[in-house]
């Protein structure tokens, strides 16, 4: 689950019902989806569940591509966390629905710390760009956010 100050805009975006891809030492709710196997997760595959239609995602980055579908098919509804710059970035555009916020570079470091390596960063890290993006898989929501920018 996404760290509970960050967010974007919060309007019409309450606590999700369950976290998305944690595990016992990272979940913020009882109720908690894993990617894998783990001893207290409520669903062991985030993939096999429905989605709740209010989400906040911060996945492996491997997985964004595989998340956004599941967005679009579900047409669910919240914050999720991308990188400036990948592959999906382009797919990402076509699903906000409020002006993305880039996290501060602190706040990215420590949020992409191993565990048990608290002090040790992958030399990207440093020149990372995180985005916070309220993403909506409802075309209709998606198309408001560019009428207001006058696009």
């Amino acid at each position: 689950m996404l760290r509970p100050d960050i967010s974007t805009s919060n309007k019409n975006l309450v606590e999700p019902p369950i976290d998305l891809f944690v595990s016992r030492l990272n979940a913020q709710l009882s109720c908690y989806a894993s990617w894998g196997p783990d001893p207290g997760t409520t669903y062991v595959d985030v993939f096999s569940i429905i989605w709740e239609t209010i989400f906040s995602v911060f996945s492996p980055f491997s997985l964004i591509a595989h998340c956004l579908h599941k967005i679009v098919g579900v047409e669910a509804e919240g914050i999720m966390i991308v990188p400036f710059g990948l592959p999906s970035h382009a797919q990402v555009v076509h699903l906000i629905v409020d002006v993305p916020r880039t996290l501060p570079q602190q706040l990215i470091m420590t949020m992409l710390k191993m565990p048990g390596k608290e002090h040790e960063f992958r030399p990207f890290i440093k020149t990372m760009f995180l985005m916070v993006c309220r993403l909506s898989g409802n075309p209709l929501k998606c198309r408001e956010i560019l009428r207001g920018l006058g696009t």
